[in-house]
């Protein structure tokens, strides 16, 4: 286990360092991975999963605040919009791609979850699907919205108006607690809640019970008594070291012989979700009177912290936007996972 820790935070420090988008998850994926497949001495018990799940749960519940759900009043038909396009791609895509290879249904509807990284393949665990794909398939997806969708949105919205002045969107960056600072009582007690919640959706028995409880728990006490719960990134590093030591640890030679069926579902996922941000962002802002290079970054499917520095690169200064954003990411790693799992039990 301890090897398999130092593999791990090795080579997800290194990827970090070279800039790889989530490296630090990456790398400790791969860090895990070549030890179990090069040397068979990787080892992780079960109980660094639930940690991870329950600190991921804990993370998204602290994003969310009582000023979201004030404004929810104002914006709950884009949210409807955004959240109603990336279930129905992620239901329509996902049976599609099952359809066109030897993967099984639910791990073909894990893999076009629009959910975080360091999430999704946990909950995938939970459920029993193939997790090579999910990582690969969300690593693509992680390097894409990062990394080319802006250029599009760029690109398209070229000849737009002229936004107001590129700065940094101090409000955005603080809600996604980029640079914020917590305590150390807040980062206790939040972690205490955490845990407890964390604890008791485990013994529910429902798939990836820790994170749902965890991540609905804080966000009950942040947004119903009003404490503001926060966590340091730090725990949140930490976690994604445990989970991708985790998730390597399980992902075997044989899985590899597979590898070449990911190709079409990979391009087919990532094409999809590039027509998806530019159909919807336009509807968006048609219908909806949305400014369409908000309204495309609304259907970029990263981060809330990495929208929030992309949407200051491309002259957009909305706090809507990381809202909507933030509520994307809770339903994609809370709500839509069990979804995937009633669709793939009833369709197979």
């Amino acid at each position: 286990m301890f090897l398999t820790l130092l593999a791990a935070a090795a080579c997800g420090t290194g990827l970090k360092r070279l800039k790889v988008p989530a490296g630090l998850l990456v790398g400790a994926i791969l860090g895990s991975c070549i030890l179990n497949l090069g040397f068979e001495m990787a080892y992780m018990p079960k109980v660094a999963k639930l940690a991870a799940q329950i600190v991921a749960g804990a993370f998204i519940g602290t994003m969310v605040k009582r000023e979201d759900i004030i404004k929810m009043k104002g914006i709950y038909k884009i949210v409807l919009v955004v959240v109603g396009a990336f279930c129905g791609l992620n239901i329509a895509v996902g049976y599609y791609t099952y359809w066109r290879t030897e993967y099984d249904l639910l791990t073909m509807l894990m893999c076009t979850i629009p959910g975080g990284l360091s999430d999704v393949p946990l909950i995938a665990a939970d459920m029993g699907a193939d997790l090579l794909p999910v990582v690969t398939v969300h690593f693509a997806r992680a390097v894409v919205g990062i990394g080319i969708f802006p250029v599009i949105i760029g690109y398209v919205c070229r000849n737009d108006e002229t936004l107001e002045e590129k700065h940094k969107m101090e409000e955005a960056v603080a809600h996604a607690q980029v640079n914020k600072k917590i305590g150390v009582k807040t980062t206790l007690i939040t972690s205490a809640m955490a845990l407890v919640f964390g604890l008791v959706g485990n013994r529910v028995g429902i798939p990836a019970g820790a994170l749902v409880f965890s991540a609905i728990g804080i966000t009950v006490v942040k947004v119903g008594i009003g404490y503001d719960a926060g966590m340091p990134k730090e725990i949140k590093k930490v976690a994604q070291i445990l989970s991708g030591a985790y998730i390597g640890c399980t992902i075997t030679r044989e899985a590899f012989h597979d590898m070449n069926q990911l190709i079409e579902p990979l391009v087919v996922i990532i094409l999809c979700y590039t027509i998806l941000m530019i159909v919807v962002g336009n509807y968006l802002h048609k219908k909806l009177h949305v400014q369409r290079r908000e309204a495309m970054l609304m259907m970029t499917p990263a981060g809330a912290g990495d929208m929030a520095l992309i949407a200051s690169d491309l002259g957009v200064d909305s706090p809507t936007l990381i809202v909507v954003q933030v509520i994307r990411l809770f339903i994609a790693d809370a709500i839509m996972p069990q979804i995937c799992r009633l669709v793939a039990m009833v369709l197979t």
